[in-house]
């Protein structure tokens, strides 16, 4: 039979690896969460995004450039109006900005 310290012991053992086995699964729980945020997120971004994700790394000035840019570009299209023209001038100029850095890219390819 047991004794009372040998049961106690046993109950203690039992008692903590319930609790590290049902640590180990919250854990395992959490990382599948945020794993399946940040696919998530990640299917969010757009194909320029995309696009310039690849050339981060070795064009980094470049990729701020058309990150600023889509940046600009948002901030036009949410105006108010149009400026006389000038809004719609400067969406134009935002566009061939975002052509030559995409052709700059491809001249480095």
């Amino acid at each position: 039979m047991f004794t009372s310290g040998t049961l106690r012991r046993s109950t203690t053992i039992a008692l903590l690896s319930c609790g590290f086995l049902a640590g180990s699964a919250s854990v395992i729980g959490i990382s599948t969460f945020l794993a399946s945020q940040n696919q998530a997120k990640a299917d969010d971004r757009t194909d320029d995004e995309r696009y310039w994700e690849r050339y981060k790394e070795h064009h980094f000035e470049i990729f701020e450039a058309a990150r600023n840019l889509r940046e600009a570009r948002g901030h036009l299209d949410g105006a108010a109006h149009d400026y006389h023209g000038h809004r719609t001038a400067a969406l134009k100029l935002v566009a061939d900005a975002q052509r030559e850095l995409h052709l700059a890219i491809e001249a480095e390819r």
